[in-house]
């Protein structure tokens, strides 16, 4: 399944990891829209609903599972993908799998060739856990 011409949503605290994600998206054909705050993500997703959504787990205020998690009630069509480069991140990926969420996560920085495989991927019919690299 290929995921061309399909809306994006890249959030990420980090401008230049929103710009450089959006411009990897779209010089592959991806619509992309972005946004520095869960709180923006939501508000964004309501606005122009995404096919996916690529959220930071470390962001200020409501972050990116906590974010993930009511993108997926809002939106329960919606590719969830995290992305994160800290060891924080692991520990609050665990406690959301402990309490049964599951997530695709990519290791941050991630190599354009890497992102734009797994969004053509198939999407999983219940997404899992795994780290890229």
């Amino acid at each position: 399944m290929e995921l061309h011409n399909k809306a994006v949503l890249v959030v990420d605290d980090d401008r230049s990891v929103r710009e450089t994600l959006v411009l990897v998206l779209q010089h592959h054909g991806f619509t992309a829209r972005s946004v520095d705050s869960g709180e923006a993500a939501l508000f964004e997703a309501r606005q122009h609903p995404p096919n996916v959504a690529i959220l930071d787990i470390l962001l200020p205020g409501l972050n990116g599972i906590e974010s993930a998690l009511r993108l997926r009630q809002a939106l329960p069509t919606c590719r969830i993908l995290l992305i994160s480069g800290g060891a924080t991140a692991t520990d609050m990926l665990n406690d959301a799998a402990a309490k049964g969420h599951f997530f695709e996560v990519l290791a941050k920085p991630t190599a354009p060739d890497e992102l734009i495989a797994t969004l053509e991927r198939s999407s999983p019919r219940k997404t899992s856990l795994y780290f890229g690299n």
